[in-house]
């Protein structure tokens, strides 16, 4: 089956570049004890019925949100989990990365210690930290997660030329919104995120990234998959979330539906912009 042989080829090319390894930081123990990141909470305005909304819709922050964050002593910063233990709104960003052929995405593994969704495949993803603006958030996750700045570093720029590696697009105008309950085993936590989706490009195929790469210690493993392998995987997943397996690659439909809302925003700017 040359398929098959070709796919075995690429994983054994993925094994021998395996991305480097960072020693945790002070921000990575942070996550076992996620009271170490600190958010800024939003609510809707009046105007704006939450239940109304449509699952993933668009929403412009600046005609829909109110901040909660203003007290007596100023703007009031509030610990991660408790912005999900309470439900509150909040923002992040996840990250369609591609290599320079526009062709293999990126997908990392979550580490078995995680509080939610342990051992699934997904994006890069990151919370929004204070007032940091939607780009700052997506250049954080991408140093963070897999060692990566824009800037003059040995991981990423070629001196010669004084090439940078990524180019980030903004893949819809507005963060999309979505609500969801993680139940009893997730300590009733609840996720009301504006999320900005964005595409970034690193200027480089895929087959010499790894070696650029160093994971953090909340990421398991990655894989470079095709376009098509990874809406066929996603249909996959979906099929056995639709028929009760409670083994999802994906962790759950929040996850799968973004996956393919990111594929449909991404083939749509390819589409007007084959260049």
């Amino acid at each position: 089956h040359p398929q098959q042989q070709q796919q075995q080829q690429q994983q054994q090319q993925q094994q021998q570049h395996q991305p480097r390894r960072k020693p945790p930081t002070e921000k990575e123990r942070s996550k076992i004890n996620p009271d170490g990141e600190f958010l800024l909470a939003y609510d809707f305005l009046p105007s704006i019925q939450e239940e109304t909304l449509q699952y993933m819709e668009q929403i412009d922050p600046a005609t829909s949100l109110v901040s909660t964050n203003s007290s007596s002593s100023g703007t009031r910063e509030i610990p991660i989990d408790e912005v999900h233990v309470k439900g509150l709104v909040h923002f992040g960003a996840w990250i369609f990365v591609t290599d320079a052929t526009n062709q293999r995405v990126l997908l990392l593994k979550r580490g078995p210690q995680l509080v939610t969704c342990p051992n699934s495949w997904s994006l890069v993803g990151e919370h929004t930290l204070g007032d940091e603006s939607p780009l700052t958030t997506a250049e954080r996750a991408m140093t963070e997660e897999l060692g990566i700045t824009n800037h003059n570093s040995n991981n990423i720029m070629n001196h010669e030329q004084q090439t940078p590696l990524l180019e980030a697009t903004r893949l819809l105008p507005h963060p999309i919104y979505y609500k969801r309950h993680y139940g009893p085993k997730n300590g009733n936590r609840i996720d009301r995120q504006l999320t900005y989706l964005w595409w970034i490009r690193l200027l480089r195929p895929y087959q010499e990234l790894n070696d650029m790469l160093t994971l953090d210690e909340e990421v398991a493993d990655l894989q470079w998959v095709s376009l098509h392998d990874l809406r066929s995987w996603v249909d996959r997943d979906i099929e056995k979330r639709v028929n009760g397996s409670p083994q999802l690659d994906f962790c759950h439909h929040t996850i799968q539906e973004l996956l393919l809302l990111v594929l449909k925003s991404f083939e749509s700017i390819l589409k007007d912009n084959p260049s």
